[in-house]
């Protein structure tokens, strides 16, 4: 086989498997740069953990109970009507978040849609007394001027469910938690071995490519005829004028 014809060959076989080269290393770098650990996804972590310990969550009683404390144990006739506004906005932000993991487009899907729902779920429970008392019996006192009263329901029922929120958050963070610990060891276990994979395949893709050049770049062997043989075979040609004379 003459030298072109097998870079002809050397091409067509070689350009696939460089191909696959090409992507596997794209995919190789991708997977580097977005996975657990890498900076891309410290950065995320960083902003995430920022915004959780500067906006407060909008499934906490916390804010709003801080709230009826203050406008029960410092009424403030002028500044009654924005605190309401604010107590109003915080319930609506509240069923919203609760609706949002609970409801039938919630964004968890899969084994932990059914736990963080049931969780949600009892979360709003003592949540949903709250803002009943608040509605029902806070705030009419504190329309009414009754500041005595508003403290009572302040330190009674209120206090009561924000307890009992408070209690069972802890046991849905310590959830959480853990599902999150157990799903980042699954994650990082997974990418290592497709790392691992990838590596492999990439190595014997290489290997592959460099024997296959070897094989049609190597000039073959001339061996050399036998003694004797070059002699032989031209006594075996029959001379062409005696072909045509039929001698």
């Amino acid at each position: 086989m003459t030298s072109r014809p097998r870079v002809r060959i050397l091409g067509l076989v070689a350009l696939p498997i460089i191909a696959v080269l090409l992507t596997a290393a794209v995919a190789f770098v991708t997977v580097e740069r977005v996975r657990i650990g890498s900076p891309e996804f410290d950065r995320v972590l960083l902003y995430q953990g920022v915004i959780g310990d500067t906006v407060p969550a909008p499934a906490t009683l916390s804010d709003p109970y801080l709230l009826a404390i203050s406008m029960a144990t410092n009424p403030d006739p002028d500044a009654l009507d924005g605190q309401l506004a604010l107590l109003a906005k915080a319930e609506n932000g509240y069923r919203a978040s609760i609706d949002k993991w609970t409801g039938e487009v919630a964004p968890v899907k899969g084994a932990d849609a059914e736990t963080v729902r049931a969780t949600m779920a009892e979360l709003a429970v003592p949540a949903q007394a709250f803002w009943t008392t608040v509605d029902a019996q806070f705030i009419p006192a504190v329309r009414s001027g009754d500041a005595a009263t508003a403290l009572t329901v302040v330190l009674g029922p209120l206090g009561d469910a924000v307890k009992t929120h408070h209690d069972i958050g802890d046991r849905l963070f310590g959830r959480l938690m853990t599902a999150q610990s157990n799903q980042e060891a699954s994650t990082r276990s997974m990418i290592e071995g497709t790392r691992t994979v990838a590596l492999t395949i990439v190595a014997v893709l290489v290997l592959l490519l460099g024997g296959l050049a070897f094989a049609l770049t190597r000039r073959p062997r001339v061996r050399s005829a036998p003694a004797g043989t070059a002699d032989e075979a031209e006594a075996l040609v029959v001379p062409a004028e005696r072909v045509l004379v039929g001698v």
